[in-house]
């Protein structure tokens, strides 16, 4: 399955999402249980909104040859 690409930037939602991880892992052990609790919450959130719009309308995707070839009525 190709990865969904953020059409200005051609970077894949799903790297965006890594990062978001990468951060949340890289920056946990500098704030304490208060930052820590408000910063796992909001990049949780950023990272379900990255996940659910992974598909956009418009993104390229690789397509069937088969049912290409089908629906070209060869």
């Amino acid at each position: 399955m190709g990865r969904p690409i953020l059409r200005r930037r051609g970077v894949s939602q799903w790297d965006i999402a890594a990062v978001c991880e990468g951060l949340r892992k890289a920056v946990a052990p500098t704030f304490g249980p208060d930052e820590l609790a408000v910063m796992d919450r909001s990049l949780g959130a950023a990272i379900a909104v990255f996940k659910k719009n992974g598909r956009l309308a418009g993104d390229s995707h690789k397509r069937n040859a088969l049912l290409k070839w089908l629906y070209r009525g060869v």
